[in-house]
């Protein structure tokens, strides 16, 4: 159902006498906090719910008030995990011996002192990914969500990617558009050859950024299977003409392993990346 500030979808099989076995799952975006509850030992979703709102990624007020309209975040999951989308991101060879957030500096604008770093290690140890978040807002998640783990949403589509690779007899390539700084990444044999953020507004721009990675890494468009999922809206997208220059590109509407159908595939392809968090444990 549609809400004023957002949806929520709740199944009737929730038990909040159960939710001990219950995970709960969380995104942060600069204008939406989506949340879900997922039975893993079932692989159903239990409840979905989407807040809009605004400068969530800088307003720790904000994000509190956000925060206080979710109708199921008070009971006591298993465990609970929100990734916090960066808009700055560094991503380095763990193998270096140099401090990373000193090399992460040159690379991405430094931390102010309302941010700090957040320093992951991904993709199998090979990698750290270095982004900025605000203090402010960690600190308000945690205080109005006890146990809470907090991670880059970037650090969350790279792993979530990796695992879905088995699926892609090609190479990959993914999206995950959000309102600002959407991310891209490219794997082949399920190692990563790629990862970037641009700011895409419409697309055209999601075809030319797709093109110029593909012309860099040698990359013929046909032998990859490119996938976008995220805030559709902002770009206006435009599957039809995509597919004249991405022929194998298309919209995520389905995740797998997990029950979602009652969820249409608007819904679906809106909240793939938090759907598929439960891959990364």
């Amino acid at each position: 159902m549609s809400t004023e500030s957002g949806y929520l979808w709740v199944s009737e099989s929730f038990d909040s006498n159960l939710c001990q076995n219950y995970f709960f799952y969380g995104v942060l975006e600069a204008n939406r906090i989506t949340v879900c509850v997922v039975d893993e030992s079932q692989a159903e979703l239990k409840a979905l719910q989407e807040i809009e709102g605004r400068d969530f990624l800088n307003s720790s007020a904000n994000v509190e008030a956000a925060l206080n309209k979710i109708k199921f975040i008070n009971n006591d999951y298993r465990q609970l995990k929100m990734a916090i989308h960066s808009e700055r991101n560094c991503l380095l060879p763990t193998s270096l011996p140099t401090k990373l957030e000193k090399l992460a500096s040159i690379e991405i604008a430094p931390p102010t002192d309302s941010e700090s770093w957040l320093n992951e290690n991904v993709i199998s140890g090979k990698f750290n990914l270095l982004g900025i978040i605000n203090k402010n807002v960690e600190l308000v998640l945690e205080q109005k969500i006890p146990n809470l783990k907090t991670n880059n949403l970037a650090s969350t589509f790279l792993e979530e990617e990796q695992k879905l690779t088995r699926f892609h007899k090609k190479g990959s390539c993914r999206w995950l558009i959000s309102k600002n700084a959407s991310y891209i990444c490219i794997f082949k044999e399920r190692k990563l050859m790629f990862f970037n953020y641009f700011n895409i507004s419409n697309t055209e721009d999601l075809v030319y950024y797709t093109l110029n990675v593909f012309e860099q890494l040698e990359i013929e468009a046909h032998n990859v299977d490119i996938a976008i999922s995220g805030q559709l809206k902002f770009i206006d997208f435009n599957e039809k003409i995509a597919m004249e220059y991405l022929p194998n590109m298309n919209v995520f509407r389905e995740v797998q392993a997990l029950k979602t159908e009652y969820l249409n595939d608007a819904t679906i392809s809106r909240n793939f990346t938090l759907l598929n968090m439960f891959l990364c444990e």
